[in-house]
């Protein structure tokens, strides 16, 4: 069997085993959808004009880094908790399948739902701020495939702080409230003074922001673009190792 076909097999009975799951629902249907209303006000209070923003492209960044979080990250790190406990992915590794599909394989129902959830919200926001298309459109496609591959990886190195499911929430609690504060998807980052602006433009989460932002205003050059995203390859490089290196296969003890 290729890997291709044991991807697709593994995939669809992690999709069957995701949706069974109620936690998962109300973690990519209604958490991602309510932070959204409530961004939405948060965001009308700040003079976006004055920043030289629009209601629009960051609503749509928002979007973004809400759905990666809440709808890929938390649930998914939930279900590497849970596989590990049941000794499914110790079950797993005594086949052909190698580590990489394996992790790969669980992952990809949470990436493929943040994915439809985020181009669904968009189309929502489009139409309700008159945004448009994307005047850039590999921008929103860079962010939104190296944000998947780093919040998956950060999601196998949280599993490893988690000692069974009870427990997963307080593992997931520090990324959850630092990744979007310190990225400008819970509120502009120009609304910072400039010295904090300049610490959080580097933080894991702030450069999928920009770059989907910059996808609909294309006020971005072709150097800061190459910044960003090179920043993005990075911190999912550092959350790929720390994955490789903390996940556990098996139960903690």
């Amino acid at each position: 069997m290729t890997t291709a076909t044991h991807l697709s097999s593994l995939g669809r009975a992690e999709a069957t085993l995701f949706v069974r799951a109620k936690g998962n629902i109300v973690n990519v249907l209604f958490i991602p959808v309510m932070l959204l209303v409530v961004l939405v006000v948060t965001m009308t209070r700040f003079d976006l004009d004055s920043l030289g923003l629009a209601l629009g492209p960051v609503m749509l960044s928002t979007t973004a880094g809400v759905v990666l979080v809440f709808a890929l990250y938390v649930p998914l790190t939930t279900a590497y908790v849970v596989r590990r406990d049941e000794l499914l992915l110790k079950r797993l590794r005594t086949g052909e399948l190698s580590d990489p599909v394996i992790l790969t394989g669980t992952a990809l129902p949470a990436v493929a739902v943040a994915v439809v959830q985020f181009l669904l919200v968009s189309a929502i926001v489009v139409a309700l701020t008159d945004a448009g298309l994307p005047t850039a459109p590999h921008y929103p496609l860079i962010a939104l495939v190296l944000g998947c591959a780093m919040l998956a990886a950060l999601a196998c190195a949280t599993s490893a702080f988690a000692r069974n499911a009870e427990n997963v929430q307080a593992a997931l609690l520090p990324a959850v409230l630092v990744l979007p504060a310190t990225s400008g998807a819970f509120f502009p980052l120009e609304a910072m003074p400039q010295e904090v602006q300049d610490v959080f433009q580097w933080t894991p989460l702030a450069p999928v922001i920009d770059l989907v932002r910059a996808g609909w205003s294309g006020d971005v050059g072709a150097g800061e673009a190459l910044v960003r995203v090179g920043t993005l390859a990075a911190w999912t490089a550092i959350a790929a190792g720390a994955g490789h290196r903390w996940f556990r296969w098996e139960p903690r003890t």
